[in-house]
């Protein structure tokens, strides 16, 4: 097989999980932080700040594998 289309594969592949990772991500992620740190207030922030990083993350990392496969 190519490398070339060996890569493209594994982009793709890359690019589904990332977004099964946001749409769950969307769906319960930041519901269950709420609820779980909901009477500790520091550990809360501190769960949303790194949630959010974590979902900007794979927002930008599906956009750049996206971009990697239409360039390249």
């Amino acid at each position: 097989m190519n490398n070339f289309l060996f890569d493209k594969i594994l982009l793709g592949i890359g690019i589904l999980i990332q977004i099964r990772l946001l749409i769950y991500f969307l769906c319960r992620g930041f519901k269950n932080v709420n609820e779980k740190y909901k009477n500790d207030e520091k550990k809360r922030k501190v769960n949303i700040f790194l949630g959010w990083f974590f979902f900007v993350w794979l927002i930008l990392g599906t956009i750049g594998s996206i971009i990697i496969i239409i360039l390249f």
